[in-house]
């Protein structure tokens, strides 16, 4: 989508169903300054916004840091909730868990993590982390979600709180049970 059509979607489903549906828009690139506008933006049309790890530029540790930083205490977007998504198969770059704990540890507007990783050992790991070297606990002040719909139950195993889906775009009452 170009800007302009990214602009129009989200007022256009803020329109339609803000205040009745929550709503998470998401927003991403691979540069920092272009993603923090497109959040500043999507704020007021949004209940929350879920923020990608830079892709494709392979940022080191505390460049992914800085990140989210940047984007979560933005004056504009502090007050709204984010959603950390990890996707390393699209963004070319895994984001580790000390580095998620690094950024909850700035931003208390960060309240969960999209884990698409795919590795149970890291999420364990996440989550072992978050609990015991934060004061954030997983499952009550910070979710972590499944990023794949077949990796939905495994992570609910270990803590997780379910799975921002892409079949339930298609097939929610099965996805829901």
């Amino acid at each position: 989508l170009t800007d302009d059509e990214k602009t129009k979607m989200v007022k256009y489903v803020w329109e339609k169903v803000g205040g009745r549906k929550p709503i998470i828009t998401g927003v991403g690139g691979n540069y920092t300054r272009a993603t923090l506008e497109f959040a500043r933006f999507a704020a007021p049309y949004s209940d929350g916004l879920m923020v990608t790890v830079p892709h494709y530029n392979k940022p080191q540790q505390r460049g992914i840091i800085r990140h989210f930083v940047t984007i979560a205490s933005d004056p504009v977007i502090k007050s709204t909730p984010i959603i950390m998504y990890n996707i390393p198969s699209r963004t070319c770059i895994n984001m580790i868990p000390e580095s998620v704990v690094g950024v909850l540890n700035q931003c208390p507007n960060v309240v969960a993590i999209k884990e698409a990783s795919g590795d149970l050992t890291q999420i364990s790991n996440l989550i072992s982390l978050v609990n015991t070297t934060t004061d954030r606990t997983v499952g009550d002040t910070f979710k972590v979600f499944s990023g794949d719909d077949a990796g939905v139950l495994d992570i609910s195993k270990l803590g997780g709180s379910g799975v921002i889906s892409v079949g339930s775009n298609v097939i929610p009452e099965i996805m829901v049970k």
